[in-house]
């Protein structure tokens, strides 16, 4: 889960094998990870962004902000 404004991620590390044509896992282990702070009473990034990532979501997160911004009624 994200949390609120992106102040977390979570990871997911799942160790796989391939038997018979299907997928089982093995191992695995989750855990939420903090990547913003609060500083001066504001949230600030604690992590810097990884500029590969945003441009490879980029469309995406356009197109998101543009049928979330649209009018729901009138």
């Amino acid at each position: 889960m994200a949390g609120f404004w992106g102040s977390h991620i979570g990871v997911v590390d799942l160790t796989l094998r391939r038997e018979g044509g299907r997928w089982s896992r093995v191992d695995g282990t989750g855990a939420v990870r903090g990547i913003r702070r609060r500083e001066n009473n504001q949230w600030v990034a604690a992590v810097e962004p990884d500029p590969a990532l945003i441009a490879a979501v980029q469309a995406e997160h356009d197109g998101t902000l543009a049928y979330v911004r649209r009018p729901v009624a009138q």
